[in-house]
């Protein structure tokens, strides 16, 4: 698996219905296939962690309940991928939050008429999972023309514009053509913004001198 790598694009002057895009670090992942890994990832690691109260919203957004599993915390303080190239994806505590939200996604879609509409799966749990984080998903892809495309959740339909939130995060999907061409791949990875990023290669750094001791 590749090292975390900058994306550049805070002097592009991209925005997305008004909503200016940063310089973020793309994050390889080994669930690249399961887009709701990658979704639970970038939120845990998006935003900087000031308070109990914060955590608790996060984890009612993620898991529809108020109660905190005590071993949380400390999975998040340890969820470096500067550290660990896996860090996050062998964790137990996020494991079951994984799994706990994705069954929250599904519920969400089947009580949803308008979500049925969407053909494709990965789009319909992203539309969901940016409804009942509350928070935006920019998701950038990588298709077979090498062009970029940058897509704003949750989809707006009709004449509605979408929702704008507070918070946002960062997918990236890549096409991956496999067997000359005959086949592609879908991968997912997420992005962390850049100054969490500097953050968290500081962290790293200090542990790996503290082992080093």
């Amino acid at each position: 698996m590749s090292a975390p790598a900058l994306f550049d694009i805070k002097h592009s002057n991209i925005e997305l219905h008004g909503i200016p895009l940063s310089d973020f670090w793309k994050i390889p992942s080994s669930k690249g296939d399961d887009v709701i890994w990658n979704v639970v990832l970038a939120y845990l690691n998006s935003f900087p962690l000031t308070s109990k109260k914060e955590l608790i919203q996060r984890m009612q957004y993620l898991t529809g309940q108020q109660r905190i599993n005590e071993n949380i915390k400390n999975s998040l303080e340890i969820c470096n991928p500067y550290l660990h190239r896996n860090a996050g994806f062998c964790d137990k505590a996020i494991s079951e939050l994984v799994v706990v939200f994705k069954e929250r996604v599904k519920d969400y879609i089947k009580n949803n008429n308008t979500l049925f509409q969407i053909l494709d799966e990965n789009v319909m749990y992203i539309h969901a999972a940016s409804d009942l984080l509350k928070c935006n998903i920019v998701l950038i892809s990588f298709p077979f023309q090498c062009r970029i495309r940058f897509t704003l959740f949750p989809l707006a339909y009709g004449q509605n514009q979408p929702a704008v939130y507070p918070k946002r995060i960062i997918l990236f999907r890549e096409v991956i053509s496999t067997s000359g061409n005959r086949s592609i791949q879908i991968k997912f990875s997420y992005g962390i913004p850049k100054e969490i990023g500097v953050l968290k290669q500081r962290q790293a750094l200090a542990e790996i001198l503290r082992r080093a001791r």
